[in-house]
């Protein structure tokens, strides 16, 4: 309790006390000596006003200037109580205020997905909150590890550089993680720019978990006041809105990468498929399984494999040529040839060599006995298709006949490599005398039989009617073959 000061107060003349306030710093009460009590009352000790009691000669006790005094100091009390809980709403409206803006700026910088355009929005929000007269925001390059500027404000930004990480306050905090407040910056040996531009700093990194993106620079506060743990703690939440955002940024841009690779890739797969599509028209079937069992290194070397080939050739070729133009001859080809390809394909054969008048038709399968049947049954259905067309066209065209051989045996199998002055070409066949009596067969048949060798014949059991020819002589094969027309399958119609 202050101590008391008296003063008189003539009577008569107009009661004006707002002179005596700036006298009261001692927060004592004054006692006029007529007619009133005056007691000031203070904030933080600070006068902020005067309480005055009005009071008879009469009164003027002890008893009732303590009175005074001690209602004084009540209201002193209320007073103060008053300007706390003031000061606290006032807080309290500040923090929702950054809070709501915070949140509006954090929807904004998220719903962006290019990084300097973020950058440029976390120098507009800055200023918003800690109010400086520079700022940047520097990213962290992932190959380089160099801290490179993405968007400066303020007079310092001319003088602004990359930094390595961990090279003055800015690389440091890339390299840590951690905020830093440099308040006396010409006393930091790990200060790196000019000090007669900077007089203090705050850099906080650009972090998400714990991969450190990039960090945002402010130096001098425009009030001129040092940069405090709360401007600190402002812009890390900031930058933490941040740093999710340029990640997304990047993500999304690694995703349009990976997508554009991945249509250029689907690109070029959908012109392999269709360069496939066409190639498969032209390449045997079990070359294609070569390639697709082992892409690298398809197993292509000529081997010795048993196999059963098939020949067939249309009978009198030359003169259907002769007597019929080139589109109706090719017509007629293409006809009797497409049909017979879903038979050559349901029994697994390759269409290995053709000409104009014949094809050539290999069968592989581990079992000697399975690929002979498949061969036979091949021929078989291709005498039928071939009755079925000569009905068709009958009254148009002549009818044809197809005369076809069987052999089966061991062939050198695999790829052949041709090379001329215009460049190599590869083939793949069956080569050796297995094919060449399969060939001799199928010119020695007429009217359009279906003959195969004794071979072929052993692996068919008793499965297909057959006649027996006995055996031939062909040129230029020292032993006679036995041969053997095969007529029907046993079970179907009698043709």
């Amino acid at each position: 309790m202050c101590g008391k000061t008296i003063y008189s107060y003539p009577e008569g003349k107009d009661k004006d006390f707002s002179p005596l306030i700036e006298r009261l710093s001692d927060a004592g009460p004054t006692i006029l000596k007529y007619p009133y009590i005056i007691s000031s009352i203070c904030i933080n000790d600070t006068p902020a006003g005067m309480l005055i009691v009005q009071i008879q000669r009469e009164d003027r006790s002890e008893c009732l200037v303590q009175a005074v005094q001690y209602l004084s100091v009540i209201l002193t009390q209320f007073a103060s109580l008053g300007f706390e809980k003031r000061e606290i709403a006032q807080d309290a409206l500040n923090k929702y205020r950054e809070i709501t803006l915070l949140y509006t700026i954090g929807e904004t910088i998220s719903a962006c997905l290019d990084v300097d355009q973020i950058a440029r929005l976390i120098m507009e929000t800055n200023q918003s909150f800690v109010k400086t007269e520079n700022s940047s925001v520097m990213l962290l390059n992932p190959e380089t590890r160099e801290l490179e500027i993405k968007a400066t404000s303020g007079p310092e930004q001319h003088v602004k550089a990359s930094f390595n990480e961990g090279v003055g306050i800015a690389g440091l905090v890339a390299q840590t993680g951690h905020p830093e407040i440099v308040n006396e910056p010409q006393t930091d040996p790990r200060f790196v720019q000019p000090t007669g531009l900077i007089r203090s700093l705050l850099c906080v990194p650009l972090k998400v978990q714990e991969k450190v993106l990039g960090v945002i620079n402010v130096s001098n506060k425009l009030s001129g006041e040092d940069f405090t743990a709360a401007d600190e703690k402002l812009l890390t939440t900031l930058a933490s809105q941040a740093a999710v955002a340029i990640e997304n940024a990047h993500l999304v841009g690694e995703l349009q990468e990976k997508k554009e690779s991945l249509e250029a890739a689907l690109r070029k797969v959908e012109l392999l498929e269709k360069a496939k599509s066409h190639l498969n028209k032209f390449v045997p079937q079990s070359v294609q399984k070569l390639i697709e069992d082992n892409p690298d290194m398809p197993e292509l070397d000529k081997q010795d494999r048993d196999v059963s080939v098939l020949f067939l050739d249309i009978a009198g070729y030359t003169r259907m040529s002769d007597s019929l133009d080139q589109e109706k001859m090719n017509y007629l080809i293409e006809r009797y040839f497409s049909s017979f390809l879903d038979d050559i394909h349901q029994n697994e054969g390759d269409i290995n060599e053709t000409a104009g008048d014949g094809l050539m038709i290999i069968f592989q399968n581990t079992d000697p006995t399975t690929h002979a049947l498949q061969a036979a049954r091949t021929a078989l259905a291709i005498r039928s298709k071939t009755k079925q067309i000569n009905a068709d066209l009958q009254g148009r065209y002549e009818p044809v006949q197809v005369n076809i051989g069987i052999n089966s045996g061991i062939a050198s199998v695999g790829s052949a490599k041709f090379e001329g002055i215009t460049g190599t070409r590869w083939t793949y066949t069956a080569s050796g005398m297995v094919t060449n009596l399969a060939a001799r067969i199928a010119e020695f048949a007429t009217g359009g039989t279906i003959l195969v060798s004794e071979e072929t014949i052993h692996r068919l059991s008793d499965q297909f009617f057959r006649e027996d020819l006995g055996k031939q002589q062909f040129k230029n094969i020292r032993k006679p073959l036995h041969l053997f027309r095969l007529i029907k399958g046993k079970g179907e119609a009698h043709e």
